[in-house]
């Protein structure tokens, strides 16, 4: 089996504030977030949608678990489903958040009957989606919830820690799915 490293999500890229917080989880928080696209998500911004999708495909492929993540007014979901179908092509684990969102028994809509799928665990929150995934060293700035109200896109650029930054430091975690990983996410999924 491959190795795998990092957190894939998937969610709704048109909305700046999404990718505001997927960026707070990496840059703040220390998620290992490896969701290249969340760097180019506003208008105009992706150069080449070829290249972005081959790009996607291999940080999906390389997670060691993706998490979907959808509100009441995102769906329908486009991109999201594409990911969620490499992954479970993958054999990529996938964590789907949905607050506030009616799932319905047999259907599974508005998302899908795919999440019925055994690679795939509905959780309530981020941070059951995140219990026991590889971290990076925290900035100076973390906090145990994202703070709604950073300023634009960006969070603050004091609390920010570069990849290359940590790995250059050795602070830079290589974790793999190991049996106690598998556990552990068996236990976040009630398994």
């Amino acid at each position: 089996m491959p190795k795998r490293n990092g957190i894939y999500i998937a969610s709704r890229a048109s909305l700046p504030a999404r990718a505001a917080r997927w960026k707070h989880l990496r840059d703040v928080e220390g998620c290992h977030i490896i969701s290249s696209w969340i760097d180019e998500a506003g208008e105009g911004e992706t150069d080449d949608f070829g290249e972005l999708w081959v790009r996607i495909e291999a940080e999906v492929k390389s997670a060691e678990r993706v998490i979907v993540y959808a509100e009441p007014d995102d769906f329908p979901l486009k991109g999201a489903y594409v990911e969620a179908g490499i992954a479970i092509s993958a054999g990529v684990p996938i964590f789907v958040v949905t607050p506030g969102v009616e799932i319905e028994p047999r259907s599974c809509r508005p998302i899908g009957s795919w999440i019925s799928h055994p690679l795939v665990n509905v959780v309530p929150s981020i941070e059951a989606a995140l219990e026991g995934a590889a971290r990076r060293t925290p900035g100076p700035n973390s906090s145990s919830e994202w703070n709604s109200h950073i300023s634009g896109s960006r969070a603050d650029d004091s609390a920010k820690t570069t990849l290359l930054e940590l790995q250059q430091r050795g602070l830079m975690c290589g974790l793999d799915i190991t049996e106690a990983g598998r556990a552990v996410m068996n236990n976040v999924s009630g398994k």
